[in-house]
């Protein structure tokens, strides 16, 4: 566990997707625009990145970084083209 007392992937999924409902309007109007930047600036202090660690650019490194994640963090003991358990 982590100082947000973030266990899993879908707790994360569920804390968003009820702060963040629905769809917005395209384009952006003045206001919706700067909600969304508001909000952003509030996020960012909160997951910090290290630019040394972007791969800008980059994006079969991106596909590769998160599959690399996914399996060891959000899928731990899955295996590929094998039936999951009941259990799950």
């Amino acid at each position: 566990m982590n100082d947000s007392g973030v266990t899993t992937l879908h707790s994360v999924w569920d804390s968003v997707s009820y702060s963040y409902t629905g769809y917005a309007s395209l384009p952006f109007d003045s206001a919706t625009w700067d909600f969304y930047g508001d909000e952003v600036t509030k996020m960012v202090p909160e997951f910090p990145v290290d630019p040394a660690q972007l791969k800008e650019g980059d994006f079969m490194g991106w596909a590769e970084e998160s599959l690399a994640i996914a399996e060891a963090d959000s899928y731990p003991g899955f295996a590929k083209n094998v039936a999951i358990t009941p259990e799950y």
